[in-house]
Formats: C-alpha cells, structure tokens, sequence
C-alpha cells in the first residue's frame, strides 16, 4: 500500500518516481480546462493529469463530487469562446481541417477525461452549448497507452490525444520532452504492478 505522506501531491507517484521534475511546463496563448470524472482522479493510470505538469494555464474540474456539484455553465462561462471540446464525436471537425494557430488566444480548449464511457457522459453535457464546438484528431498509430486495455486499438489516451492536438495548434508542442514524459509514466505504471515493458 502506498504511503500518501510519501506520495507527490501533483502527479500521485510516490516521492521516489515522482514526474514532476522531468518537464517544465509551458505557457500557451490559450486557457485548457479538464474536466476529469472523479472516479480516475488518484488512479495511477489517469494520464489526463499529466497535462498539468505541461501546460501553465491549465486548470482541472472533478465530476461526480457530492459536496461540489460541477456546473458546465459556469466552467463555460470561465472560458474565452469558442470553447473546442476534443473528443471525437461523429459530427467534430478534424484538427487538421481547421487552422487554430491564427486564432491566437481567441479560444479555450476543453477535454474531458475518464474511460471512454465517462468522457462521452462530459462530451454531451457539452454537446448543445452554445459556442462550443468539438474537434478531433486522425488516426496515425496505434497508442502507446499499455497501462489500460481498449479493444479499439484507434482510441488513444487523454494525454496522447491532447498532445497531439495541441502540436496542430502550436508547433512548439512537438516536444520530445514530453513524449518522454509519458513513456516514463507508463514505465514508472508498469514497474509499480511488478511488470516490465
């Protein structure tokens, strides 16, 4: 069992394999939100909290919590519009369709994170709001996410998807830093359930 005094406060690893250190995070012209089910937010295996250790102005909403009910309105209202969920619903606009980087710091980025079933519950809470629009991203390699099994071998993890995202938007983001970043995640993730990549 792990010691929660010995267990880092940001990325949930025990001191000894904390994250933290290993990237330093950057600034982007836009603000990102995730809205997290509160069910992944002390799994291990949650990679959507890696973001934080990326982006500065980044912020993270739970949902589920009994005493702190979350309010899209509200969230929404906090954000620069058009507000940008990534997930990928049938009727998002690929990211390489549209031409983000020139909107400057006009938009907010929205992403909602859990197992696929949970993400899709925050995407329709979404889905009729007015100026918020979804986007996805294509296909181009099978995800490197071994932590959790998806018999769709084309749904990618929180963090592989938004980093992908975020390299449309930003070319800056195609960092090797960060793809270190979760290969170590990964590694750190298997080693803790006695495994080996």
């Amino acid at each position: 069992m792990r010691d929660k005094h010995q267990t880092c406060s940001c990325c949930y690893f025990e001191n000894k394999d904390c994250l933290c250190s290993l990237v330093e995070p950057v600034t982007t012209s836009f603000k990102t939100v995730i809205i997290m089910n509160k069910s992944e937010f002390f799994r291990l295996s949650n990679s959507g909290k890696l973001l934080l250790l990326i982006l500065k102005n980044c912020e993270l909403r739970v949902r589920g919590l009994k005493d702190s009910p979350l309010s899209y309105k509200n969230i929404l209202s906090s954000m620069k519009k058009p507000v940008y969920v990534l997930f990928p619903d049938k009727k998002a606009t690929d990211l390489k369709d549209i031409n983000l980087s020139s909107q400057k710091q006009n938009f907010s980025l929205l992403i909602p994170d859990g197992n696929w079933a949970q993400a899709a519950k925050i995407a329709n809470k979404l889905r009729n709001e007015k100026g918020v629009y979804f986007i996805k991203i294509s296909f181009e390699k099978a995800s490197n996410y071994i932590l959790r099994k998806n018999p769709n071998k084309e749904k990618l993890s929180t963090f592989e998807s938004t980093l992908k995202a975020l390299g449309y938007i930003d070319k800056s983001f195609k960092n090797p830093d960060f793809n270190k970043l979760f290969e170590t995640f990964v590694d750190r993730g298997l080693k803790l359930r006695g495994k080996n990549n």
